[in-house]
């Protein structure tokens, strides 16, 4: 399995982009909504010109909420490029039944904005494997580095690696090992 890292190969408005999205900025959900697009954008066309060329059928799985706007970057962009896209959005629960029968014969992008212990990815993959659609890839804005152990288990594109790890909570700043919710400052639900 792998990890390819797209910072070193984004341009300037991605890389402006890529900064909007760190925990520390303070921009307002719009401005990261589309930040977290156009990162999705980016990825795609690297999905679709290196990591699996010669498919032209996807199924993009989104993570609710926090990986909408990127996911949708991504569905997006891979339509845009003479794909067949389907999109499915990963509620807590996983996939339902419906979602996981049209899977066959596409090749599988799941996408979170973050993946910190991959808990909520592996429940949408170990769904895969029952359902036999394994052949996925996983696409992310950030993961910490201390979560480089899942390039071992995962097919992983990741915007981004950093050395912070945060837990997402209610709260404005950056303290203590928590940081602000991905979800929250997409949607503008923070509580503090």
């Amino acid at each position: 399995m792998s990890l390819i890292v797209l910072e070193n190969l984004l341009d300037a408005s991605k890389l402006t982009a890529l900064g909007l999205t760190k925990s520390q900025s303070s921009c307002d959900g719009a401005t990261l909504r589309k930040a977290h697009y156009e990162l999705g954008e980016a990825t795609a066309e690297h999905i679709a010109n290196s990591y699996v060329s010669g498919t032209s059928s996807y199924a993009v799985i989104i993570l609710m909420r926090a990986g909408l706007n990127f996911g949708l970057g991504v569905a997006d962009t891979l339509e845009y490029l003479d794909n067949q896209v389907s999109v499915h959005f990963a509620e807590k629960g996983g996939l339902d039944q419906d979602d996981l029968d049209a899977l066959s014969r596409k090749k599988v992008v799941v996408v979170d904005a973050v993946v910190n212990t991959g808990k909520s990815v592996f429940k949408v993959l170990n769904q895969l494997e029952q359902s036999q659609a394994n052949d996925a890839v996983v696409a992310t804005i950030v993961m910490p580095e201390t979560a480089r152990f899942l390039e071992d288990k995962l097919n992983i594109i990741s915007v981004r690696v950093s050395e912070r790890k945060y837990k997402g909570a209610k709260v404005k700043t950056v303290a203590g090992g928590i940081g602000p919710d991905t979800g929250d400052r997409l949607f503008g639900t923070n509580l503090y």
